[in-house]
């Protein structure tokens, strides 16, 4: 019989209340030291940015603050990768929110840390994509921001490194919350507007203590005049109500003069030069615009033909046109639909007109229309960058000023504010380092004296920027008698001197951009030496030494280099532009080769047979038949002109040569190889004969015949 074992088990079955409370005791401490224990290790990471890490590392003496000076760097390197600084943002790895985040927090560290985390974060906020994502990051580093100037830097006597990192941040914050406004990404989101406006109201009774540093009180003023927009009618509690936070908030727009630079920008590299034309012709018709009090609108429009300029040596040309106040003037009635109107109205000769165009093959298209035009996407696939079902609009063009005895309207520099003079003469250092050849790059800093010595410039003469407007002329920029902010004058050439300290800061150790380098400090050493230069422009020489040096050599996974500039005018160019229609790939592709519209080309293209009918009227789709014909029909016999048959005999000549040449070279050294050979055998006969000597002379002996007695040699 087999032995079957009966496993016991403990059954509970009626117990005592003294033995069940004893058994709840024991199953609870089991279980609470258990959870005690999965806690601990899961927070277990030393370097995890956390406020108490703060704390600790700005509370801590010398000693320890060595080693935990070890422990924040280590955090530091976490929250670089995160921000791809490699990459321009791109990557598995990247995680831009979480990135910022810790940056933020790891800055309240003092000392180096600090500054470091500020670095990155100007790194990262110029060179990261734009997604609806950051949003709420954003303006979280916007209110910190605007904290620490108000609690930490404000307090002090003079003004830090740090400060001006500071305001860079907060610059390139704003900026990005500003390109979310005009995409719709902002809507509602009314605690975040009523905590910025709070920080806001704070930072504008400090503006006045800047005054003397153009550059961060301009950052300063872009912060306050984007927050405003930004905030818009939550400027207080009272003003919000529980379910009326979308109604609040109007429609996204932007102004006529910014959708025109858009446009400038996107035929930008194109090869038909027709709808660049008559873009830069739109966009000179609203530059009364960049005259205006509203002197964002104007800022973002000289910050997107900037990007344009970099591009293409004909756009920086009118780019600097429009900053010397050449304009197009609207045509008058009765010839708005004529095709080649144009009328050129020179800055030297403000009372006449010009009917000439400076360039013959301008066409001044038929004004834009006066209504609002409604942005519509390309493709209907969501993006981040795309707020696909929400209200954009382009606000109307507004109207010319008229001149008369009393008015006097000034174009171009000398009429626009101090602020985006300011940007302008940035966005020219920005052209002079990342220009796409070397003539837009010389055109931005010498305007039109591009053959003219350097070294033949002095300084101390008044220059009204109305024949160039390059970095050379900004030196010397003195505004009009009739101009209101002449007072303000001074700031454009603190701009136009520090682009050029910083400019030889960049060129530093750049051996292909040495004659750009040495053109930049011939002009400061003018400068200087000049008696008529103010103190307060001479001290931008000295602020550009502590401000930071942004990265030239990262590029995306494209392998292209980017900027947040340059990310908001793609953007921005995709979000409100005009639909076209889409292509129907197949009836082109039959009716081009039906009627020989197309000419010959190297590539094999795939026709239909020849006694295929071409479709009839109104289908846009061919029949089965049609479609089969397409695909398995005989390629045409392919033909060469005369150009292409050149090359390819050219490079059949050359791949012959190399091959010839491969074979001299192989034959050489095949022969070289057999000389080594034949030396080496020779130098080894002669050694071993020496040594058959050597042995010989020792088996003969000495002869000892004919010796005296007692003689020895």
């Amino acid at each position: 019989m087999p032995v079957i074992k009966v496993p016991l088990q403990h059954k509970f079955g009626i117990i005592s209340q003294r033995q069940r409370t004893e058994l709840q005791k024991r199953i609870y401490v089991s279980n609470s030291s258990a959870s005690n224990n999965v806690n601990t290790t899961a927070r277990d990471n030393p370097y995890e940015v956390s406020e108490g890490f703060v704390q600790e590392y700005n509370s801590a003496n010398i000693e320890q603050r060595d080693v935990l000076h070890q422990r924040a760097e280590k955090m530091l390197l976490r929250a670089k990768r995160r921000c791809g600084l490699a990459t321009d943002g791109e990557g598995r790895h990247v995680s831009l929110v979480h990135g910022w985040s810790e940056l933020a927090v790891l800055a309240q560290c003092t000392g180096k840390i600090q500054q470091d985390c500020f670095a990155i974060l100007i790194f990262s906020l110029n060179q990261a994509p734009l997604s609806d994502e950051h949003v709420p990051t954003l303006f979280f580093l916007a209110e910190s921001v605007m904290y620490w100037l108000q609690a930490e830097e404000i307090k002090k006597n003079f003004l830090r490194s740090s400060e001006i990192k500071l305001t860079k941040i907060g610059e390139l914050v704003f900026t990005r919350l500003l390109y979310h406004h005009f995409a719709g990404n902002l809507q509602g989101l009314a605690e975040c507007k009523l905590r910025l406006h709070t920080y806001m109201n704070g930072l504008k009774k400090h503006k006045n203590l800047y005054k003397s540093y153009p550059g961060v009180l301009l950052a300063i003023n872009f912060m306050n005049e984007a927050g405003t927009l930004i905030v818009g009618p939550y400027t207080s509690p009272e003003t919000v109500e529980d379910d009326s936070d979308v109604v609040m908030d109007e429609v996204p727009s932007i102004a006529a003069c910014i959708y025109r630079s858009l446009q400038v920008w996107k035929h930008v590299g194109c090869k038909d030069k027709t709808d660049l034309k008559e873009a830069i012709i739109f966009m000179f018709l609203a530059s009364h615009e960049l005259s205006s009090q509203k002197w964002l609108d104007a800022y973002v429009t000289v910050s997107i033909l900037g990007e344009a300029a970099k591009r293409d040596l004909f756009v920086c040309d009118l780019y600097q046109d429009l900053a010397r106040g050449v304009t197009v003037e609207e045509p008058p009635n009765g010839v708005e639909n004529s095709p080649r109107y144009s009328r050129v109205m020179n800055p030297s000769t403000r009372g006449q007109m010009e009917e000439s165009s400076p360039d013959p093959s301008i066409a001044a298209p038929s004004p834009a229309p006066s209504g609002r035009i409604s942005s519509k996407h390309r493709s209907e696939r969501s993006s981040p960058t795309s707020p696909v079902g929400k209200r954009v609009k382009v606000r109307t063009l507004s109207p010319y000023p008229h001149l008369d005895e009393s008015t006097y309207v000034l174009y171009g520099v000398a009429g626009w504010s101090w602020k985006v003079g300011y940007q302008y003469a940035r966005t020219l250092l920005e052209i002079c380092l990342h220009g796409a050849t070397a003539d837009i790059q010389k055109t931005a800093m010498l305007g039109k004296w591009g053959n003219a010595d350097v070294t033949s410039f002095r300084a101390g003469k008044a220059n009204f920027c109305t024949d160039s407007c390059g970095l050379v002329d900004l030196l010397e920029f003195r505004a009009a008698d009739v101009q209101e902010n002449k007072q303000d004058t001074w700031k454009i050439r603190y701009a136009a001197l520090y682009g050029l300290s910083m400019l030889t800061r960049y060129l530093e150790g750049n051996k292909q951009k040495q004659g750009l380098r040495a053109g930049a400090w011939s002009l400061i050493n003018d400068v200087q030496n000049c008696p008529s230069t103010e103190r307060e422009v001479s001290d931008a020489l000295t602020i550009s030494k502590m401000d930071i040096l942004m990265s030239t050599n990262s590029k995306g996974l494209d392998g292209r280099q980017s900027n947040l500039w340059m990310r908001i005018a793609k953007s921005l160019s995709q979000i409100y532009s005009l639909p076209t229609p889409a292509a129907d790939y197949y009836g082109k592709e039959i009716e081009a080769d039906y009627t020989k519209s197309k000419k010959p080309t190297q590539d094999v293209r795939i026709t239909p047979h020849k006694n295929l009918a071409p479709p009839p009227a109104g289908v846009r789709r061919p029949t089965i038949r049609q479609e089969i014909l397409v695909h398995s029909g005989l390629g045409e016999a392919r033909r060469m002109d005369s150009a292409s048959r050149g090359v390819l005999n050219l490079n059949r000549l050359v791949v012959d040569q190399l091959r010839k040449d491969i074979a001299g070279y192989q034959e050489i050294d095949k022969q070289s190889v057999i000389v080594a050979m034949e030396r080496k055998r020779k130098e080894e006969e002669t050694r071993q004969k020496a040594i058959q000597m050597k042995r010989k002379s020792k088996l003969e002996g000495k002869g000892t015949a004919g010796w005296n007695a007692y003689q020895t040699k």
